[in-house]
């Protein structure tokens, strides 16, 4: 294999890629990415057995001299590319002596790196492109990304939670998240004939959110127990995990019928203020008397204190939550009113957008402070 790419590209494609090679596998192979020159094609892909993504870019008629592949290091790779100066640089990959030679052209740089036979590589999956597809803005998907990450449960080893739940329908795509302690739930409207229902895993929402920077649209096809994402010449694929098991979360929201509207921002700020005075991470909330009220606690911290105006007729109402959860949903939305659900000192509080309530809910727990 030998052909000509600018630093510029070949970048490109290596960070795209290196997030999903492996390098602490006990399988070297995991730990590289498989390089295809054909035509005018240059293909780069990696896996981990997990999650797998593929990427290509078309080069100019003459830049590929000799097709062929290689497999080598993701980070050996990416940290020569970078140490080459800006310019064209030059591949050659010796399948006899199992190096890749990297040499700058406007330069005497040049970097040599041991390979693996292309045989080797780890088989990736593939999805036809015939395979009906759900197509969705990826403005629309990363939003209702943001508005659940911060719910989902980090614990890799509880399968049933940890991730996020996209929900196709015909006419509504809603993703969903919990750790148990908080929920999140977020929708938006998306006519749609393919519908789906898939439990994306942590690593795989972390990844996404990278990927579709300045992305205009992604295809979406579940095929078996994989999911694939297609955009451009980007194939990225994982295993999900299953979506029956995640809990029913239509039983853990509460109907709260009547909510109090509070200044997204000037919640967040008496939040952020009154957790100084915290200890376990908790603060009190007293809806009542035309303020809602925030208190903060602790045996070493001495009190916290302050109040919000707010128009709400009824009985007082009195709870404590996780002060990050709170803070976490209200960094989420971008509301200037969010609609707060108080019901009892031992029942959950819902937050959601005052003008458009359908469209986000979240759920926290309640604790003893």
């Amino acid at each position: 294999m030998q052909l000509t790419i600018s630093k510029k590209d070949l970048l490109a494609l290596v960070s795209r890629c290196h997030g999903v090679a492996d390098p602490k596998s006990a399988m070297p192979l995991l730990s590289c990415l498989m390089l295809v020159a054909q035509g005018q094609t240059l293909a780069v892909s990696a896996t981990n057995t997990f999650m797998s993504l593929r990427d290509s870019i078309e080069l100019e008629a003459d830049f590929i001299e000799t097709a062929g592949s290689v497999l080598v290091s993701a980070a050996e790779l990416g940290e020569r590319a970078k140490a080459m100066p800006d310019g064209l640089i030059s591949l050659t990959a010796d399948s006899r002596a199992q190096t890749i030679t990297l040499k700058a052209h406007k330069a005497n740089r040049r970097f040599t790196l041991h390979t693996h036979p292309a045989d080797d590589a780890p088989a990736i999956p593939t999805a036809s492109r015939e395979t009906p597809a759900l197509t969705v803005p990826t403005s629309v998907l990363l939003e209702l990304i943001r508005n659940t990450q911060h719910a989902m449960c980090l614990d890799e080893t509880r399968l049933n939670i940890s991730g996020t739940l996209f929900e196709q329908s015909a006419s509504t795509l809603r993703l969903t998240a919990t750790d148990g302690h908080r929920l999140a739930r977020a929708e938006a409207p998306l006519e749609s004939e393919t519908p789906l229902t898939a439990l994306i895993p942590v690593a795989a929402i972390r990844k996404l959110r990278k990927l579709l920077e300045g992305v205009d649209s992604v295809e979406i096809r579940l095929v078996r127990e994989t999911v694939f994402f297609t955009f451009g010449a980007v194939e990225f694929s994982f295993r999900v995990h299953d979506a029956k098991s995640f809990p029913n979360c239509d039983a853990v929201i509460p109907k709260i019928k009547k909510t109090v509207d509070v200044p997204r921002a000037a919640l967040a700020d008496s939040v952020s203020a009154v957790c100084l005075a915290s200890e376990h991470q908790g603060v009190k909330l007293t809806l009542g008397g035309g303020t809602l009220k925030l208190e903060g606690s602790g045996s070493n911290k001495g009190t916290g204190f302050d109040e919000i105006p707010v128009k709400f007729g009824g009985a007082d109402k009195t709870t404590a939550v996780n002060y990050k959860y709170l803070l976490d949903f209200l960094g989420a939305l971008d509301s200037e009113q969010i609609a707060l659900g108080l019901s009892g000192e031992l029942d959950p509080i819902t937050v959601t957008r005052s003008d458009d309530a359908g469209s986000f809910v979240g759920v926290i727990m309640p604790m003893r402070v």
